[in-house]
């Protein structure tokens, strides 16, 4: 006999006696709860990643002493990453006859690759997102620094040979946290203003980073490049290198994520396995009846294989969908309790 078709004929029998109803309930619900853990979780581990990478301002970090080898930023280039250049070191801001210590940044268009800055147009005024970077002649700094020199939004101060007007309070950047040690106020700058205060001479103690962003798999294979080319001479930071307290945090989410998606499998399986019994137990006068007749024992096991993959994959399929739309639901029961909606699932 045509065993497919006789798989065909017994399932759509089965279901209108309603043999199989209480399985395939039982796989739509075992599979929507956990598809929509599995979407669920997904977002809200992706979501940390993107947060945790504000500390970067970037997916990937290249750290060296000396400017980043033009060779690696066109690497970056040609694999479709997005790339900006900071410049970081500490200098003296001059304001008439007061001198202030101050870290200073010098910025390319484009920074920051992950997280926004934070500008306000006087201290301790009202915040807003920063569109760009500062302008050339113009700097950013934060309000200590101001305190410090006695000047305001709108006056100029001297770095190096160059003057500036300081148009901007700043009062976030997403990798300051970073930097464990912030000895002195923050300055903000363009890099294209850089060469002409000429603060950086051969010797110069500046940290040049190369940020990179982009597609999860493109920034790994563009990793594993530069360290096998460069062989040390550039550090190379994700954000598991950069901060180990938070690469343990990020682990323990992990875990803790997991072991939800562990408890959906757990009684999803058993849920499944309880309706399958009752189902089996209830066709062993079935087989019998079909032994009798001659029929193989394996032409029995596929006539039933056949059956319930046929069904299972259906009742998947809809589950699947329901999982989906659950897990969109838990995204905005969330939303009070996270910065920003969720990105979307993998």
């Amino acid at each position: 006999m045509n065993i497919f078709r006789q798989s065909c004929v017994n399932l759509v029998r089965d279901w209108r006696s309603g043999e199989l109803k209480l399985i395939a309930i039982a796989v739509v619900v075992a599979v929507a709860s956990l598809t929509s853990v599995y979407f669920f979780t997904d977002r809200v581990g992706r979501a940390t990643e993107l947060r945790a990478t504000e500390l970067l301002a970037a997916d990937l970090v290249l750290l060296s002493p000396d400017p980043v080898p033009a060779d690696v930023i066109e690497l970056a280039r040609r694999v479709a990453l997005r790339t900006t250049l900071t410049t970081s070191f500490r200098s003296v801001v001059v304001a008439g006859a007061r001198l202030q210590m101050a870290e200073v940044k010098a910025i390319d268009e484009g920074y920051p690759l992950r997280g926004k800055l934070r500008i306000a147009d006087s201290p301790f005024g009202a915040e807003r997102t920063a569109r760009g970077i500062p302008g050339r002649g113009e700097v950013w700094t934060d309000a200590r620094l101001l305190q410090a020199l006695g000047v305001g939004v709108g006056d100029r101060v001297s770095l190096g040979t160059s003057r500036f007007v300081i148009s901007r309070v700043l009062t976030y950047e997403p990798d300051r946290g970073g930097n464990l040690f912030n000895i002195a106020p923050r300055l903000l700058m363009n890099r294209a203003d850089l060469k002409a205060t000429g603060l950086l001479v051969p010797g110069s103690r500046a940290q040049y980073r190369l940020l990179v962003g982009g597609d999860a798999a493109a920034v790994s294979a563009y990793r594993a490049r530069v360290e096998r080319l460069n062989e040390g001479e550039l550090r190379v930071q994700g954000i598991r290198d950069a901060r180990p307290e938070l690469r343990t945090a990020l682990d323990r989410a992990g875990q803790f994520l997991g072991l939800a998606a562990l408890v959906s499998i757990a009684l999803a399986g058993l849920a499944i396995a309880m309706s399958a019994q009752r189902y089996a137990v209830r066709h062993f006068d079935n087989c019998a009846i079909m032994r009798c007749l001659g029929a193989r024992q394996s032409a029995i096991t596929w006539l039933y294989f056949n059956q319930l993959i046929i069904l299972s994959i259906i009742s998947s399929l809809i589950g699947c969908l329901a999982g989906f739309a659950a897990q969109e639901g838990l995204a905005r029961l969330a939303a009070g309790f996270t910065r920003g909606p969720l990105p979307l699932p993998s």
